[in-house]
């Protein structure tokens, strides 16, 4: 049985005039937005789209069924806003010094009573916000590639809000016997050491993401005493508090633990290469953009917090 999502994602099938072009949008594969279509001409016995020179077009019956399904789709939206001010619900990825910023949040928002706060994926993200499901997403992403993002974002009806850089460092827990080396430490010394990875891989294969390069280009992993992969920065960070593991992570400007230090050697490493961001919906409405701007208040050092509709438009 179709659902609201469905409807959203055949509303944006007809806006492109392409399935392809939709299914980037949306961030699904074409094949499965193609199957999404096929359901619902099937459920409702009928043919929506037709094939034209290139492109597709709605036919005579899908103009209608189009039409119908738009007015649901604002009736649904109209609905849930009744409830937007009371439930908020952001999508994240999984990096605890966020929960920082979004208690603040919550704190100073009392007409939220509930914050709902769904961990994935950085693609998946943006699929939640595209779709309407989230009202917002923080992520990162790589600085290099920042222009091509945006252009992504743009294209998906999405407003992007950078929150701050984020720079590679090793990170040892307080009292770690290569604190006492102070700026002599060498890398050399650090192979004596267990190190701690964050793996973001599934249950069948290992992935070191593209951000830990920097790291690479300064030590070589497999002169480590051993190597010890995490699936979440909670586990890591709590294995790590009580072991005299090296840490591949990043230091935020916001949320580090007291009870952590960056290593000297961190310094040969190439900093700021990915940044966090928070992603809405451009069509929003206004108390959810005001949401969102409260959240991105929060989220950002007290230095940062100019104008946030300002630093919106300009971000």
């Amino acid at each position: 049985m179709s659902d609201i999502k469905n409807f959203r994602y055949l509303l944006e099938v007809s806006r492109c005039r392409s399935i392809s072009e939709a299914a980037n949008h949306l961030f699904i594969s074409q094949s499965q937005l193609s199957r999404i279509i096929r359901s619902i001409e099937d459920e409702f016995n009928v043919m929506i789209f037709e094939r034209r020179s290139g492109h597709i077009c709605p036919t005579a019956q899908g103009l209608t069924f189009l039409e119908n399904v738009q007015a649901l789709v604002n009736d649904y939206d109209s609905l849930s806003q009744m409830n937007q001010l009371r439930t908020f619900k952001v999508a994240i990825q999984k990096f605890s010094y966020l929960y920082q910023g979004l208690t603040a949040f919550l704190n100073q928002n009392p007409a939220i009573h509930t914050l709902k706060i769904y961990e994935t994926d950085e693609n998946h993200i943006r699929t939640l916000i595209a779709s309407g499901e989230m009202q917002a997403g923080i992520t990162h992403i790589q600085i290099q590639k920042r222009g091509l993002m945006l252009k992504e974002f743009t294209e998906s009806g999405l407003t992007y809000s950078r929150l701050w850089p984020v720079q590679n460092a090793f990170i040892v827990r307080t009292g770690h016997p290569l604190t006492e080396k102070g700026e002599q430490l060498s890398v050399e010394e650090m192979y004596d050491y267990p190190l701690a990875i964050l793996d973001t891989g599934d249950a069948h294969s290992i992935y070191i993401g593209e951000e830990y390069a920097p790291f690479f280009q300064v030590i070589d992993p497999e002169r480590f005493r051993q190597q010890i992969l995490f699936k979440d920065f909670t586990s890591l960070y709590a294995f790590t508090d009580r072991s005299d593991a090296i840490i591949l992570g990043h230091i935020a400007p916001v949320g580090m633990s007291a009870g952590r230090v960056t290593l000297p050697t961190s310094r040969l490493i190439e900093k700021e290469t990915t940044e966090f961001g928070v992603l809405f919906r451009r069509d929003s409405s206004p108390a959810v953009r005001k949401q969102v701007i409260s959240m991105i208040q929060c989220l950002r050092q007290p230095d940062e917090q100019k104008d946030p509709a300002e630093r919106t438009r300009q971000d």
